[in-house]
């Protein structure tokens, strides 16, 4: 059956958004109902998914938009799927533009390339890009000197572009379970970076530069191919979490016994 034919039920965790929503915006049935243009019963049904009477794909749009939230935020986790995840994306992003807002999700809408458009969004503060099918992000990303949070991970990247290294105010950037065969230079510019995920990619090696990140309390490097590591990540004086198991390691610095501050040092699973 299409998709644009399928009507859904609201997960557990999609009706304690929809009464969140609800609630923050002061709306009742009546006026949720009026506002999406649709009747009240498919209102309540969408609030009381263990009636068992669906709701179809227009209605849901037209609630969750009322709501100020995504169809997929309501739904089980995986069964909402737009027709033109392009489109969807750009229209977020134009959303994002005109409400200047500081949070962008594009997330699981299965995009194979960032929209050019995202360059924009300098108000930025977060961005949500998990979960997608992406092999290259554009150099433009550097220059959302806004970022604080930048979500990267399960997509199927081989490298990031050096710009990375221009978002000063970046605080977690989240690129796990990629390809990744290599990191650029540049990232040892992110001076207020806290936490950094690598883990599940293809690193044989990672940056020296990594040592200048004074403020990283988390580095997850679990899952790659590393042979070595740089002994300058001694210098990260901050450093609470340092994960490294599952990759080819047959030896580890002796300065990384300098880390006054680390509560855990994971090494298993290496040579």
């Amino acid at each position: 059956m299409p998709d644009t034919a399928r009507s859904f039920l609201a997960s557990p965790e999609g009706v304690k958004r929809l009464n969140a929503a609800k609630k923050r915006l002061n709306l009742n049935t009546t006026a949720i109902a009026e506002r999406a243009t649709v009747s009240a019963d498919t209102v309540r049904r969408l609030w009381h998914p263990e009636r068992g009477k669906r709701v179809s794909r227009a209605s849901v749009v037209a609630i969750v938009t009322v709501l100020d939230l995504l169809p997929e935020d309501i739904v089980p986790e995986g069964e909402w799927q737009y027709d033109d995840p392009q489109a969807e994306a750009e229209r977020r992003i134009q959303k994002a533009q005109q409400t200047n807002a500081t949070y962008l999700d594009l997330s699981r809408l299965g995009l194979t390339r960032v929209p050019e458009a995202i360059d924009q969004l300098t108000q930025l503060t977060r961005l949500d890009l998990d979960q997608n099918q992406l092999t290259s992000v554009p150099e433009t990303l550097g220059n959302l000197a806004n970022l604080t949070k930048l979500y990267l991970s399960q997509n199927q990247l081989t490298s990031v572009p050096e710009t990375l290294g221009n978002l000063a105010n970046l605080a977690t950037l989240s690129l796990y379970q990629n390809q990744l065969t290599s990191m650029p230079e540049t990232l040892g510019n992110l001076a207020n970076l806290m936490e950094l995920a690598l883990d599940q990619n293809q690193l044989t090696s990672v940056p020296e530069t990594l040592g200048n990140l004074a403020n990283l309390a988390t580095l997850s490097l679990y899952q790659n191919q590393l042979t070595s590591v740089p002994e300058t990540l001694s210098n990260l004086a901050n450093l609470t979490k340092l994960y490294l198991s599952q990759n080819q390691l047959t030896s580890v610095p002796e300065t990384l016994g300098n880390l006054a501050n680390l509560m855990e040092l994971a090494l298993d699973q290496n040579q």
